[in-house]
Parts: C-alpha cells; sequence; structure tokens
C-alpha cells in the first residue's frame, strides 16, 4: 500500500513538473527581422512617400532598425523581438520642400 501511494505521489510530482514547463516564456516565438521591418514600416508610413529599410541589426534579442520616408522623415528605432515593442532611438523630420515641376 505505502508503494502504491509513493508511486502515485512521484506520479503527480512528474506531472506538475512537465506541465509547468510549458508555460514559461521561454516558448514564446520570437519576431522575425521581416516582422520587425513591418512594424517600423506600419509605424511610419504616411499618405506622402513611402518607408524604407536601411539597415537592420540584430543585437541583444532587439532589432535595430534604420528607415527613412524620403522627404518626409528618417530615424533609427529598435524593436523588442520577444515583444514587439517599437522604440524609436533617433528621429529627424526632413525639408519636405516640394519642387513644382
Amino acid at each position: 500500500m505505502k508503494r502504491l501511494i509513493f508511486l502515485i505521489v512521484m506520479f503527480l510530482i512528474s506531472i506538475f513538473v512537465v506541465s509547468g514547463c510549458h508555460g514559461t516564456s521561454a516558448n514564446k516565438s520570437k519576431l522575425t527581422e521581416e516582422e520587425a521591418k513591418q512594424i517600423v514600416m506600419d509605424e511610419h508610413q504616411r499618405d506622402v512617400g513611402e518607408v524604407e529599410i536601411i539597415s537592420v541589426i540584430t543585437k541583444d534579442d532587439k532589432f535595430i532598425i534604420e528607415w527613412k520616408n524620403d522627404p518626409i522623415e528618417e530615424g533609427i528605432d529598435s524593436i523588442n523581438a520577444k515583444t514587439g515593442k517599437l522604440k524609436s532611438i533617433e528621429s529627424t523630420r526632413g525639408s519636405c520642400e516640394w519642387r513644382n515641376s
């Protein structure tokens, strides 16, 4: 009888251990580079001009993305690969001079 109780307790403990491993944040999928680029493009898209991605650097679970939307603005953003949160590192406004043809 003691042996049966011991086996049941060990079985329950192993179930708790195994089921606890599935709920951790380690199993969350990270953003891909393409998804990070799309976040930046969606954030800076305007009626005039199109957002162009200049460069992407992956560093410490972040994407550092340099972009421009000629002639309106350009900048550098950081995207957290785990959360998808965008943080502006640098941004400048262009001259936005319109030329008459």
